[in-house]
Formats: structure tokens, C-alpha cells, sequence
């Protein structure tokens, strides 16, 4: 059985191979014939970053990059027009050492109170898988060696979403402003005392990200076959991902079931402002044609 698997994963590694062996002998035959057009493979980092403004929270951005393909067509040796796909990642923790919040809601008997909680080192982790697709004007000097900038828009299409969370000690109370009596418990009803508390991993719900782009660096022509290109890119999200959230409380009160409770994102609260997208680093383009 073993051989077999190993046999299996080695056929699928030469199929790999030969499919990618194939793939840049037909981009080098493109290239030679028509110099107009250039394909490239791209790879960038080091930062990608899940940029949004909260209060007392310490945030952590991972270090991120991309990969993807692109395609140039040039109108003379110094102007081209590039289009673009590329797999975008975004890692990002943040926690709270302690937070206080309430929120409206409703108990089991219909009776309207205020939820209130407060957590000790509250823990959540965001990640983010995008596809992007750049839209850019390029302009490059003349040589073997040649200075090149790029300047145009990109969208950002959310892919995948999620985040998870986990509370060390959560205190949970509820105020009757009617009675003028505040319930820390029973348990039923959700009020007490929870600790080591965790969620897995949820959606989480973000809108497209439209973006402007920025590259500049040099390109080193490769035996009149193509160009290596290695610059300096920023891409700079123009509007805010997140959705309307103004009335998102961070953790809500499940009427149905008042002991299970359900941690929503920062990101889908007003905790968190201004959510946008922003990338920047050093990019590596390998192309095929071109000028």
C-alpha cells in the first residue's frame, strides 16, 4: 500500500513537472514571435497588512505575500499597457488585555435588559485570502538595464474569510433598567462566570477592496528573451472592507440558548474603523516577450 502511494505521489510529481515545462516552453515561443507581448510570473512581500484603527488593543500583522501571473502589451519600447491575477494572503491577531462592553437584548421570557460583559485578554485572529486583479500603465527607459514604473488600480475580491477567537476569564451580567436590578446570575440565563473560553474558525463578512497601485525599480533584459524585474510596490486600499456594522455587538446574547455564545469579529463591530487594505514590499517578476 505504501509503495503504491508512493508511486502515485511520484507520477503526479512528473506530471507537475511536464505540465510546467510545457506551459514555459509555450510562453518563450510566444515571446519569441511576438515581442509586443509579455507573461510573466510574479511574487511579492513582505507585508500585507489588514489596516484598521481600534482602541486599547495591541494588533500583530503577519508577514504575507502574493503570487500570480501577468500579461503586458506594449504600444512602443517604452509604454504598455499590464493586466494581472495574483493570490494575495493577510494574517492578522489582535487582543485586548481587558474589555468592557453591553449591548441591547432580549432573555428567554421576552423581557428587554442590557447584556453586559467583561473580558480579560480577549484573543482573535483574522486571516484573509484575495485575488487580486491589477490593472496598470507601464513606462520603462531604454537599455539592457531599465528603470520602470507602474501606476494604475487594482480589486480586491475576497476569496476566503474567517476568524476565530478565544477569551481567557468572561464576566457576563444583565441590567433590567425596568427594575433597576442588575442579574449575575443564574447560569442559564448566561450570566456568570466562563473562563478558557474558544471559538473555531467563522466567515467573516468584507466587502471588494479597490485599490491604487505604485511600482518602480529595474528591469535586466535576459538574452533578448525576456526581463527580470525586481521594485518597490505599494498597494493602497481606497475604501473602507467593512460592512455596515454599527449595531454588531462584540458578543452576543443568544435568546434560544443563553449559555452558548457567539463571538462575532472586531472587524464586524465598530470597534474597529477605517478596515482597509494595504500592501507593500519588494516584487519579482520573471517575463517572457516583451521590450
Amino acid at each position: 500500500m505504501n509503495l503504491k502511494n508512493q508511486y502515485s505521489k511520484l507520477t503526479k510529481a512528473k506530471y507537475n513537472v511536464a505540465l510546467v515545462s510545457l506551459t514555459l516552453l509555450f510562453m518563450s515561443q510566444l515571446g519569441f514571435a511576438q515581442s509586443q507581448h509579455e507573461i510573466s510570473i510574479v511574487g511579492s512581500g513582505v507585508f500585507s497588512t489588514v489596516s484598521y484603527d481600534t482602541q486599547n488593543a495591541y494588533i500583530d500583522q503577519a508577514q504575507n505575500g502574493s503570487i500570480g501571473l501577468g500579461y503586458s502589451f506594449y504600444f512602443s519600447r517604452q509604454w504598455a499597457v499590464n493586466i494581472g491575477a495574483e493570490y494575495e494572503q493577510f494574517k492578522a491577531s489582535l487582543v485586548y488585555n481587558t474589555l468592557q462592553l453591553s449591548s441591547e437584548a432580549v432573555d428567554i421570557e421576552g423581557e428587554n435588559f442590557e447584556y453586559r460583559y467583561s473580558a480579560d485578554n480577549y484573543e482573535e485572529e483574522q486571516k484573509l485570502n484575495v485575488i487580486n486583479i491589477p490593472l496598470t500603465v507601464q513606462f520603462q527607459t531604454d537599455g539592457e538595464t531599465k528603470f520602470y514604473a507602474r501606476l494604475g488600480g487594482q480589486v480586491s475580491l475576497i476569496n476566503k474569510a474567517e476568524y476565530a477567537t478565544s477569551i481567557r476569564t468572561l464576566t457576563t451580567s444583565g441590567y433590567y433598567a425596568q427594575y433597576d436590578a442588575e442579574l449575575f446570575d443564574p447560569s442559564f440565563m448566561g450570566f456568570g462566570r466562563y473562563t478558557n473560553l474558544s471559538q473555531k474558525s467563522q466567515e467573516l463578512e468584507l466587502d471588494t477592496s479597490f485599490a491604487a497601485v505604485i511600482e518602480a525599480g529595474v528591469k535586466r533584459e535576459i538574452d533578448n528573451i525576456g526581463g527580470l524585474y525586481i521594485g518597490l510596490f505599494c498597494n493602497y486600499g481606497l475604501n473602507t472592507i467593512d460592512k455596515d456594522t454599527e449595531n454588531t455587538p462584540l458578543i452576543e446574547y443568544n435568546t434560544e440558548n443563553p449559555t452558548s455564545l457567539k463571538t462575532n469579529s472586531v472587524l464586524n463591530t465598530n470597534l474597529a474603523e477605517d478596515v482597509r487594505l494595504i500592501s507593500y514590499g519588494i516584487k519579482l517578476r520573471f517575463a517572457l516577450g516583451g521590450y
